[in-house]
């Protein structure tokens, strides 16, 4: 029994682990409100979070792009520079069928001084 219970609270701290180590995923549309997506990343990256945004659309990149120069722009006094990984992926929508999105992981950079 004991070595179920050792077993279990193994498992459970690996996916704990998982858990911290994955990034916070923001889906973002063409609706998305540019200040307020900005203050969440540039919270969550004050906070040591990884980020992640999610865009389908041309509206809805535009909005992740203006966010993200945004948050740089509130990070700065900090000397905290956003470092973007851009790059795709595929996800299915219920009614819709598989589409293409963007991805744009931000990476924190500390800026010296």
């Amino acid at each position: 029994m004991d070595k179920v219970n050792e077993e279990t609270k193994e498992q459970s701290e690996k996916n704990n682990q998982q858990l911290a180590n994955s990034p916070l995923v923001f889906r973002i549309s063409k609706t998305s409100n540019v200040v307020k997506t900005s203050d969440a990343i540039s919270n969550s990256i004050l906070e040591g979070k990884r980020i992640e945004l999610r865009a389908i659309g041309g509206g809805a990149i535009s909005q992740a792009v203006k966010a993200i120069a945004t948050a740089k722009g509130r990070l700065a006094p900090a000397a905290i520079n956003l470092v973007t990984d851009i790059g795709f992926g595929m996800v299915t929508i219920e009614g819709a069928g598989e589409k293409t999105m963007m991805v744009f992981k931000l990476i924190k950079f500390e800026l010296g001084g």
